[in-house]
Order: C-alpha cells, then sequence, then structure tokens
C-alpha cells in the first residue's frame, strides 16, 4: 500500500485507541464522582459537585465542571476534590456532619484511594495517546488525520458495517466511489488505492481558480485514503466506527445507550465492592 494509506491506517487506530481511553477515563471519574457521592453525609438535595463549583446555576452544570476536573484537573489528585467540598460542607451547615472524618474512614478511604488511582492511570494513557495526536496536528500530516476523523464521522451511517467490498464503503463514505474497485480483476488493494489516488490536473483559468481547484481535489484524495485506510483497518480486526458508547466522549450515537453502559460499569463496581 502507499506511505499515505500506511499512516492513515495508524490514524485510524489512534482514534479508536483515543476513543477507547477517554471512555475509561470517563468511567473512572464516574465512578469516584458516585462513592464520594455515598460517602459524604446527606446535605439537603446539594451534590457534592455544589460545593467545588458553586458559582453553576444547577447541579447538572456543577457535575459537569467537577467531571472536567476529576478527568483533567487543575488539581490532579482527585482526593484532594472530594476533602476540599467536605470541608466547605462542614462549614455551611450548623450541625455537626463530619463529613471531613467520613471520607478518612477506614470503610471508604482504600475504596476512595483505590478509585484515585484507576483515574489517574487511565488519565496518564490517554493523555499519551493525546500527546500523539497533537504531534500529527503540529506536522505536514494534519490534512490527513482530519480526513481520517471525516471518514469515520461518516461511518457511522447505518448502511455501513464491516464491509465485504472495498466498493461497498467507499460507494457510502465518497461522492465519487471507484469504478475501479468493482470491476473483477482490478488488482489488490494497494494497486486500486494508487490508481483511485492518481491525480488528473485541469487547466484553471485564474490562479485563485486553480489554488481551489487544487485544495478541493487535496480533500477529495484524503477523504478516498482515509476510506481504503478505515477498509485495511476493519479488515486486520480493528474496530468499525460506532463500535464504543456515546458518552465515551465523541456523541456518536444516542444517550440511551451510554447510560445503559455506564449502569453495567457501575454494576460491576458494586459486585466488586461486595
Amino acid at each position: 500500500m502507499s506511505k499515505k494509506i500506511g499512516k492513515m491506517v495508524e490514524y485510524h487506530r489512534l482514534v479508536v485507541d483515543l476513543r477507547k481511553r477517554h471512555a475509561d477515563l470517563e468511567v473512572a471519574a464516574r465512578i469516584f464522582m458516585r462513592y464520594v457521592e455515598q460517602a459524604l453525609p446527606r446535605s439537603g438535595k446539594t451534590h457534592w459537585a455544589d460545593y467545588i463549583h458553586p458559582e453553576e446555576e444547577t447541579e447538572e452544570k456543577s457535575r459537569e465542571e467537577l467531571m472536567g476536573d476529576l478527568m483533567f484537573g487543575p488539581d490532579p489528585q482527585p482526593m484532594r476534590l472530594a476533602q476540599v467540598a467536605a470541608r466547605r460542607m462542614e462549614q455551611g451547615n450548623l450541625l455537626r456532619l463530619g463529613a471531613e472524618a467520613r471520607l478518612k474512614d477506614e470503610h471508604w478511604i482504600e475504596d476512595l484511594e483505590y478509585r484515585e488511582k484507576r483515574i489517574l492511570q487511565a488519565r496518564k494513557k490517554y493523555m499519551k495517546a493525546s500527546a500523539r495526536r497533537e504531534k500529527i496536528r503540529q506536522s505536514d500530516r494534519e490534512s490527513w488525520y482530519e480526513a481520517v476523523k471525516t471518514v469515520r464521522r461518516r461511518a457511522l451511517g447505518p448502511d455501513v458495517g464491516t464491509p465485504v467490498h472495498m466498493g461497498q464503503l467507499q460507494a457510502a463514505l465518497t461522492d465519487t466511489p471507484d469504478e475501479e474497485s468493482n470491476e473483477k480483476g482490478a488488482g489488490s488493494l494497494g494497486e486500486c488505492a494508487l490508481s483511485h489516488l492518481r491525480k488528473t490536473d485541469r487547466a484553471a483559468e485564474t490562479p485563485e481558480e486553480w489554488v481551489e481547484e487544487r485544495l478541493h481535489s487535496e480533500e477529495e484524495h484524503d477523504v478516498a485514503a482515509a476510506t481504503w485506510a478505515l477498509f485495511l483497518s476493519m479488515a486486520s480486526g480493528e474496530e468499525t466506527p460506532g463500535s464504543l458508547p456515546s458518552w465515551a466522549g465523541m456523541n456518536d450515537q444516542g444517550d440511551t445507550e451510554g447510560r445503559t453502559e455506564e449502569r453495567r460499569h457501575w454494576d460491576c463496581e458494586k459486585v466488586f465492592w461486595n
């Protein structure tokens, strides 16, 4: 295969890895948030996120901000956020709640520290994958990576699964499917890909038209190459776009599946807890 398509296969795998790492991090953060919620004493209807972000208008917004804090900082230690919430809970209540003592109780401390460790481990893996993505974006191959993302977004439609023929995938993802790929005896995948990527420049009347035409042509070629790369990636056993739930951070599918998957992870944690 061409060097371009080979690199794009790597980029498809990177996108899958990023989604998996983000999913792991989000699950770890949600579970930690809920364990702290259970550990802290009840203080009316106020969630402990409201003590971290009292400036937010709704509890939902406070939880969203707290999720961001748990996943990415600014304080690298999630337990410190829980301790801040406990201290503010004590300060804002006339009753002696014992919130700070609850977090240090042996019934909770070991489990909370374990779940904090899971956040830190998941965050480290996600940031490592994210660094690879940023390196690509700062190189001259950023357009290749963006083409990969474009193709994967298009591949979320109902007509695209794991394809048997390249022509099926290409017809679904590109505006101009490659006729040669559908012909019997068209050659190897690499030969078909190179054939499709041949450039046919047309003379333009003005320099501006030439630039615009060339940019459009390059984008089409990038998408075509990324489509081939997706086919090769899936053929080698990689994840099909959309196979991970939407709550993993990309919002590819409906939220119902996300809540179901989150509950499944939470149920697994409860089994471990008991």
